[in-house]
């Protein structure tokens, strides 16, 4: 084993290394650590592999700032089941952004919850939530908590829907809140600017 500066080889200690096991700058490889690594276990910065501790990183399992992957614990994470800087997701989620709940949801301050299914959330200010579903939102600021079935597919800005009911659906008590689309509209069913469901 070397040590030194630009080595090559395995379990070298310095600046430069290429292989397993270095410890130091700029090394390629896996179990380095150090600045600047490629490969696996890496711990440092600028490490591109899987299971790495530090910044920037990129790939599964990491711990840091700036990661991208999978199972990601830091801030501005992108990936699946991530901890971050005001990021919630679910397992199996694929959420980018910031202060996002659900299941792939993207922008900012954006809510799917509170039910078995909630994904599919984009925009910001964006909230569904309080049925068994609530999915589908895309936009500015728009709310779909009425419903106790479904609460969602909705897009625009400042649109609020308010709970009607499902009969079709045979489920006795049944409600849902959305289908609305456009601007500052209150209701479920709705499209246009300004509009007012049935209350």
């Amino acid at each position: 084993n070397n040590f030194g500066l630009g080595n090559s080889g395995v379990g070298n200690t310095g600046i430069g290394n290429a292989a397993g096991g270095n410890t130091g700058f700029g090394n390629g490889g896996s179990g380095n650590t150090g600045f600047g690594d490629a490969g696996a276990d890496n711990t440092g910065f600028f490490n591109a592999g899987s299971a790495n501790t530090g910044f920037w990183n990129s790939s599964d399992a990491n711990t840091g700032n700036g990661n991208s992957g999978v199972a990601n614990t830091g801030f501005w994470n992108s990936g699946n089941a991530n901890t971050g800087f005001g990021n919630t997701t679910n397992s199996g989620a694929t959420n980018s952004g910031y202060d996002n709940t659900g299941t792939y949801v993207s922008g900012f301050g954006n809510t799917a919850s509170g039910g078995q299914v909630n994904n599919g959330i984009s925009g910001v200010g964006n909230r569904a939530s309080g049925g068994a579903e609530n999915v589908s939102v895309s936009g500015f600021f728009n709310t779909f908590t009425a419903g106790n079935y479904i609460n969602g597919y909705g897009s625009g800005i400042g649109n609020t829907g308010l709970a009607l009911s499902l009969p079709d659906f045979g489920l006795p008590g049944a409600t849902y809140s959305g289908s609305t689309s456009g601007f500052f509209n209150m209701g479920s069913d709705l499209s246009g600017i300004f509009s007012l469901g049935a209350l």
